[in-house]
């Protein structure tokens, strides 16, 4: 392969490329080519209005993020930017030489997760539900560390996040509800992180994804769903970004 080599960083529901800003600074410290994709529609940081992205929209943004690159890259999925990732290299890239999935949806989609937050917060998950305004599940200070952090999160950590969190398609749920991941279809090299402390996710569903793709996750201790803005973001960047230094070094050689 040939150009210059790259990490897409895709984010994932609720969330902008803002997110990943430590993580790109990383990158480009270790002299890495680091692009953070925006989702159609969501560049409205701290905006509840709704939005009507449809899944196709999303995976074709994530398909031309790649294919602007000049050489091989390898991508950096969080939670649905995970499962837009899988989706993605579910046909072939071949210019896509790894991919690091962070507290991605698990492989059997979101249901496991939707009737989680139902119990843990009912009349907010039920009313963002019914009502397609998907803000109401997370649009507070405890719904968003409950959903993201960890009781131990800084503050202001969690106001932080919270003050720039959006509203997220209803049109995009569907999808991961039904239209499970399909790691069969995909030859690309993964790996899985796994917060410890997910309050979406457990462990073990990363587990199950894990071993699909022949891996085991990588259970980061005490961090929650939003990893790249816990305190044990860095470190795993570290991890991550040296991962995928060694694959683009490969694709080079």
């Amino acid at each position: 392969m040939t150009g210059t080599s790259a990490v897409v960083f895709v984010h994932g529901a609720w969330h902008g490329p803002w997110c990943w800003s430590d993580w790109v600074d990383a990158a480009e410290a270790m002299g890495l080519e680091a692009v953070a994709v925006t989702l159609p529609s969501h560049d409205r940081p701290g905006s509840s209005t709704r939005i009507w992205t449809r899944m196709a929209e999303m995976i074709t943004a994530v398909s031309k993020a790649i294919s602007d690159c000049t050489g091989p890259t390898v991508i950096v999925g969080h939670s649905m930017g995970g499962y837009l990732a899988q989706r993605v290299l579910e046909r072939p890239h071949h210019q896509v030489v790894g991919a690091a999935l962070v507290a991605p949806i698990p492989r059997r989609g979101l249901a496991a997760t939707t009737i989680r937050m139902v119990r843990r917060s009912p009349g907010p998950a039920l009313r963002a539900l019914l009502t397609a305004d998907l803000y109401r599940a997370v649009g507070t200070p405890d719904l968003c560390r409950a959903a993201f952090f960890t009781p131990e999160t800084p503050e202001t950590t969690v106001s932080s996040t919270l003050g720039r969190l959006q509203n997220e398609s209803s049109a995009a749920l569907p999808p991961m509800l039904v239209r499970w991941s399909r790691p069969d279809r995909i030859g690309t090299p993964v790996i899985v992180l796994a917060p410890e402390r997910d309050g979406l996710f457990s462990v073990d569903q990363q587990r199950d994804l894990g071993r699909a793709y022949g891996v085991d996750p990588i259970v980061i201790a005490g961090a929650g769903h939003d990893l790249m803005l816990e305190p044990q973001g860095l470190e795993a960047a570290d991890l991550v970004l040296r991962w995928a230094g060694d694959r683009l070094a490969e694709a080079a050689a």
